[in-house]
């Protein structure tokens, strides 16, 4: 999973394929990429996704960026602290609700410190839910704008506890951050993650939007 995040006029996020990313930045005026990887997977059920930032960098992908001329800043891995098998289930059933969020606490932050240094952030995943931190990463980092979101999905991730088959959070993560749906989210004691994005948000190449 890929966002790369341009700051023109309003900050945007883009998803992209791993083959695509390279001519993507490529078209960017010059200047500095950070990266950041975020190697979690309980989102969702599957151990291989959290493999993906380790994946993709060995695709060389990065190296093939600073060819291009851009000044490319790898910072490393946030980490999933809570290694243990235990599973915490929400009020409505989320699973692993407590650590998905506050690991998605912690990705925002490190996408918050790229932005701000005054890079495009790249944050390469891991499951689906790390669209919590990284879209809120980039909301921290630009509090007077209105963060505008691409959402190229097959699915709409839009999905709350009380209506998911699943219980996976990684079906969840645009539910998080629209203001129309914040009363039907259960949250972090302190309140996080707040919401960021009006609608409407632009959906591309959806075929589902309940299941998951």
């Amino acid at each position: 999973m890929f966002h790369a995040a341009l700051s023109i006029l309003t900050p945007t996020l883009i998803t992209a394929s791993p083959r695509c990313l390279a001519r993507h930045m490529s078209s960017l005026p010059r200047g500095g990429v950070g990266v950041v990887g975020a190697p979690f997977n309980k989102g969702q059920r599957r151990e291989g996704v959290s493999k993906g930032p380790q994946v993709i960098r060995e695709t060389g992908v990065l190296e093939h960026l600073t060819s291009l001329g851009l000044d490319v800043r790898d910072y490393g891995d946030v980490n999933d602290d809570n290694t243990g098998p235990d599973l915490h289930l929400g009020p409505d059933g989320e699973r692993h609700h407590t650590t998905v969020l506050e690991y998605n606490r912690r990705l925002s932050s490190a996408v918050t410190r790229v932005v701000k240094e005054g890079r495009v952030c790249v944050t390469l995943g891991g499951d689906h839910s790390i669209a919590i931190g990284s879209v809120h990463g980039h909301s921290a980092a630009n509090p007077d704008h209105q963060v505008v979101v691409l959402w190229v999905d097959a699915h709409a991730d839009l999905n709350t506890g009380a209506i998911s088959m699943s219980g996976n959070m990684h079906g969840m993560p645009v539910a998080h951050h629209l203001h129309a749906m914040d009363k039907q989210i259960n949250k972090l004691p302190d309140g996080w993650p707040k919401p960021c994005l009006l609608l409407p948000l632009p959906l591309l190449s959806l075929y589902s939007v309940i299941e998951g």
